[in-house]
């Protein structure tokens, strides 16, 4: 992670890393425990089908609902329908039930 950090300033190196993270990467590879992700350069660990299938989930939920906002925005268009105006007795004097 470090390499050159030092912990004794007396004694430089004395402490050495032991590079847990490497150590680790190269005992997944031994096992053959990585696996290329399709359509991209990364290396991860193997994964079963439903850890695929979680995030394309997501996907789809995500593009479903945006479809659905973009034809109710559609439908709707100009936002001023959606707006309604109260409507005006025609005699106000009949409508509030006041007498003369």
């Amino acid at each position: 992670m470090a390499p050159v950090v030092e912990f004794d300033t007396q004694n430089p190196g004395s402490l050495v890393s032991y590079c847990p993270f490497e150590k680790e990467w190269k005992k997944l590879s031994d096992l053959k425990a990585l696996d290329e992700v399709r359509n991209s350069n990364i290396i991860a660990l193997k994964s079963s089908n439903i850890e695929y299938f979680i995030p394309k989930a997501f996907a789809c939920v995500f593009v479903g609902v945006l479809l659905v906002l973009v034809l109710v925005v559609a439908t709707n268009w100009p936002p001023t329908k959606l707006v309604q105006t109260p409507s005006q007795p025609a005699d106000s004097t009949a409508a509030s039930g006041a007498r003369r």
